[in-house]
């Protein structure tokens, strides 16, 4: 079953929420998916597999966007890490009152800049385990290298960049402000429960680095895992390994069921 809802969050606006559950249950084990910078509850399609391949295994998935994308209210161009950060509290509350969800059985599941920003909303005692997928440990280098492919970058006026879908993507200087309030690092420390970390080798947007430096900082239950060659979404022959690896880790870990 599928449900298209609109969701008011903390600052009094409305975010697009994408909630699908199995068949058959009262209550499901409940995945929040994350996305990276101003992409869609989609994923140019990653986040429509992962969640297939969930619900397949008897799992709840809740998908959103942040405002200013897709039909949420706001203006992405005033985004802040901060207030995404209040976001994802809000749809963690969502799920936390929803009659579907099992509320003992929560996890996070990040993609690319949505791991920072799950970082920055910390703590979230009631989330059971996270995935973090291509995370970038300085966001903020490369967000600016993202920009200066284009030459869009502007830290202090409106950057802007030309996605792939033709897109555009314009984001005001705020946004370098706030993540120099950050250390991720060390934000990652607080993090007491179970965390997996899958990173491509070949990714042009984050090093392979970069996970290796959030699972050195964290002290909990942690597994990396590298898929060889594979790219910054785990796009073609990589997909398969992706979801293997997302699977097994989210049935281990919120259903006790070992592979």
């Amino acid at each position: 079953m599928k449900y298209e809802l609109m969701v008011h969050n903390f600052f009094g606006k409305q975010l697009e929420v994408l909630q699908e559950i199995p068949g058959k249950g009262d209550k499901f084990p409940t995945i929040i998916m994350v996305p990276g910078f101003g992409v869609d509850l989609h994923e140019y399609g990653l986040f429509d597999e992962i969640s297939d391949i969930l619900i397949r295994n008897g799992f709840q998935t809740i998908r959103f966007n942040f405002e200013g994308i897709g039909r949420s209210h706001g203006k992405f161009v005033d985004m802040t890490v901060d207030n995404q950060a209040q976001q994802i509290k809000d749809i963690v509350k969502y799920a936390q009152k929803d009659r579907y969800t099992e509320t003992t059985q929560m996890g996070i599941l990040t993609q690319s800049f949505g791991g920072p920003t799950a970082i920055s909303a910390l703590p979230l005692p009631d989330i059971k385990t996270f995935v973090f997928m291509s995370p970038p440990a300085h966001p903020e280098e490369s967000l600016a290298k993202y920009f200066k492919r284009q030459r869009g970058f502007n830290p202090e006026g409106i950057s802007e960049r030309e996605r792939s879908d033709n897109r555009k993507v314009r984001i005001g200087p705020q946004i370098w402000t706030t993540l120099a309030n950050h250390n991720f690092l060390l934000e990652i420390k607080k993090l007491t429960q179970p965390i997996l970390f899958i990173q491509g080798t070949k990714d042009r947007k984050v090093s392979f680095r970069e996970a290796q430096e959030y699972y050195d900082a964290v002290k909990s239950k942690k597994k990396l895992h590298y898929i060889y060659h594979g790219d910054h979404g785990f796009t073609r022959e990589f997909r398969p390994k992706l979801l293997e690896f997302v699977r097994d880790w989210f049935n281990e870990q919120l259903q006790g069921v070992k592979t």
